[in-house]
């Protein structure tokens, strides 16, 4: 896509950055209930099931706390790209009007 759109030197380079979800399991766990895909897929589930959801997330969550917060290594791509030439259409040249 990006060949298709005249760019030239694109480079795709995978790079790791941990994120933070929250200062604890649990913070973690109402940040991500609260996303709205989530928060939209659940919007009919009756509460006991809620409540079995948002245990298990905080326990699966426990495993990446750190004194820093929920830590959890995210992955992503860095892409970068330099504008192709463009040709340019030559203008042609203005006549310039003669005052007497």
């Amino acid at each position: 896509m990006l060949t298709a759109s005249g760019f030239t030197d694109i480079d795709v380079a995978p790079a790791e950055a941990p994120m933070t979800f929250g200062a604890d399991a649990g913070d973690a766990t109402d940040f991500i209930l609260a996303m709205g895909p989530v928060r939209y897929n659940l919007r009919d589930v009756d509460p006991g099931t809620t409540a079995r959801i948002r245990s298990e997330v905080r326990d699966a969550l426990a495993e990446f706390e750190t004194i820093d917060g929920v830590r959890i290594p995210g992955h992503v791509w860095i892409v970068t790209a330099s504008p192709g030439s463009t040709p340019t259409a030559a203008s042609p040249e203005t006549p310039r009007s003669s005052e007497a």
